[in-house]
């Protein structure tokens, strides 16, 4: 396949992805409030015409390396128990739900015919998203400027949610240096509904921005990413946080450890000046009285954590959907969301249906069945690290230090790889494609050019 065709390929197959994402995060998996005005009909119609694409594109399809049936198969068997569930699931779903004044009531779901659709629609989308970024996807980046173009263009969308936050919310940045004086659930959100996955597209931001240096080294690249640290610092959501510096420390710690063998006295000044400057934004946090670090002494560091603590209530009525046979199987996708709403309910007020951690959430969709075979994916994708490792360290171990930020990401927040939501796929993208792609576009071994055998030294026949 040419080049230019495989660009063109590629291109396709990303907003084809697009249209099974937003398809998934319109009517399957987010709060009502904030599904897209699509009617069931809409949704069903929409499902069936991208479904014909894919058995377009796989009947009709010249190019048979796209088509590997054991890779295929080994995915579809790890989303097996999601998959039996649209069908095994009963009709009426029952089990007891205890409030946190220790009051029990026996709460019901009923699954409808087209509550199963969505859980299959999302079930069968995740398979495809996998397999696609498994098998197809490195088959269709020809060379490195494919794969840096793309990411450079996530770059530029994310960059785009910043400004939008900046023009928008401009009198929340105010308030935020001026007074302190905003809501700690929505000081600064963009076009998203809750700062934390604000903050988990930054923490992307800063990941994609790794990556890329890791293919090609340029000063503008940490430029970039100090933006994305300052967004996320100024965002209040302590997950992204967490996750997204313990990625920074990890990359800054190896990356120092490079530069110190090519340019020691240049990469120690830099390195004191970093910590110089990180333990004087801490002492300034801790004792300054100007009103934004006042307010997050006083305000934001005691709400995270009780916000936090809110997040066991929610871990509690989840484990209240283990009953029975579903602790190995689960209920399926987009079901186990709703089992959770209607258990938060006996809280009373509107219950939410995020689990805010990705064990619980993968245990309730697919029992522990789906646990051990998530784990599975997550083992295969440290194969290819340490595989990739031989060929490109720097980037073998972002792509590690990335999915460790993830994972610690997901303890308290519902990001989850291998997953057919926006969150899941562009971190499964960004973690496996420069791990899965042609070696020879990023090998970074010095290579050493034989020398042409007229120069040979050997004897000389007469």
């Amino acid at each position: 396949m040419s080049k230019t065709r495989a660009t063109i390929n590629f291109i396709g197959l990303f907003l084809f992805i697009v249209a099974i994402v937003v398809l998934n995060e319109s009517i399957v998996i987010t709060e009502p409030h904030l599904q897209l005005t699509l009617n069931k009909y809409s949704f069903v119609g929409g499902a069936f015409l991208l479904f014909i694409v894919v058995i377009f594109m796989w009947v009709f399809t010249k190019h048979k390396e796209f088509l590997n049936y054991k890779v295929f198969l080994l995915i579809v068997l790890a989303f097996a128990t999601p998959l039996i569930n649209v069908f095994l699931e009963p009709s009426v779903i029952s089990f007891p739900a205890t409030d946190a004044e220790g009051v029990t009531e026996t709460v019901s779901l009923t699954i409808g015919l087209f509550a199963r659709f969505q859980s299959l629609f999302f079930t069968l989308t995740s398979i495809l998203i996998v397999y696609l970024f498994f098998v197809v996807v490195p088959k269709l980046l020809k060379t490195k400027a494919m794969l840096m173009g793309f990411l450079y263009f996530l770059i530029i969308i994310l960059v785009g949610f910043i400004i939008y936050s900046l023009i928008v919310e401009w009198d929340q940045y105010y308030l935020l240096f001026t007074t302190g004086d905003i809501d700690y659930y929505t000081p600064t959100i963009s076009l998203f509904s809750n700062t934390n996955v604000f903050g988990y597209y930054l923490s992307l931001g800063i990941y994609v921005l790794g990556i890329l240096d890791s293919l090609k080294h340029r000063f503008w690249h940490y430029i970039l990413m100090a933006v994305f640290i300052l967004s996320l610092l100024l965002t209040i959501t302590i997950t992204s946080y967490v996750g997204g510096f313990v990625f920074l420390t990890l990359y800054v710690v190896y990356d120092l450890m490079i530069q110190l063998k090519r340019r020691p006295v240049a990469a120690s000044i830099w390195f004191v000046s970093l910590v110089s400057l990180t333990f004087v934004a801490i002492v300034g946090l801790m004792l300054s009285d100007l009103p934004l670090a006042t307010s997050i002494r006083e305000d934001f560091i005691p709400e995270s954590i009780e916000s936090l603590q809110s997040r066991y209530i929610i871990w509690r009525h989840a484990r209240e959907l283990y009953f029975g046979l579903h602790l190995y199987i689960g209920h399926g996708m987009g079901i186990s969301n709703s089992l959770l709403r209607l258990a938060m309910g006996v809280e009373g007020g509107y219950g939410t249906n995020r689990f805010h951690n990705g064990v619980y959430e993968i245990i309730a969709s697919g029992g522990l069945y789906f646990l051990l075979t998530y784990l599975t994916l997550v083992g295969v994708t440290i194969y290819f690290v340490i595989k990739r490792y031989k060929y490109n360290r720097k980037l073998a171990l972002t792509s590690l230090f990335i999915l460790l930020g993830i994972l610690i990401q997901s303890v308290s927040e519902a990001k989850v790889l291998f997953k057919g939501d926006a969150m899941g796929t562009l971190g499964t993208f960004i973690i496996l494609i420069p791990l899965l792609i042609d070696r020879d576009l990023i090998d970074t071994r010095t290579k050493v050019t034989p020398i042409p055998k007229v120069f040979e030294i050997g004897p000389v026949v007469d």
